[in-house]
């Protein structure tokens, strides 16, 4: 399937002309070299703002890292099938219900 790509910043090549037509451009006019520093000090600011940082949560069962997950606005993610099977349980998954189904022989 396809990648997320929402964190993507696609910014227009000729949105930043600086009021230099198309044709001007064409014809080898340039923007001052200030107007463009001031430019991409701006793109790199928001681009860092737009960064998010994932924190990494690690799954331990009786002292050994079994998977590796992400903690998302306070909600710890983390693959059901390595941590079912470390506690002995077989995992399932119902697809006309979409459903998980965590089986445990206990």
């Amino acid at each position: 399937m396809g990648r997320d790509w929402s964190s993507f910043k696609d910014y227009p090549h000729f949105q930043l002309s600086f009021g230099l037509t198309i044709g001007e451009l064409l014809g080898g006019a340039r923007p001052a070299t200030s107007a463009v520093e001031a430019a991409n000090k701006l793109i790199n600011l928001q681009e860092q703002q737009a960064v998010k940082s994932i924190t990494t949560a690690v799954v331990n069962v009786n002292g050994c890292k079994i998977a590796e997950g992400y903690i998302k606005e306070g909600v710890t993610y983390v693959l059901v099938r390595a941590v079912a099977e470390a506690l002995g349980a077989s995992v399932g998954f119902n697809a006309a219900t979409r459903t998980v189904e965590i089986t445990s022989s206990r």
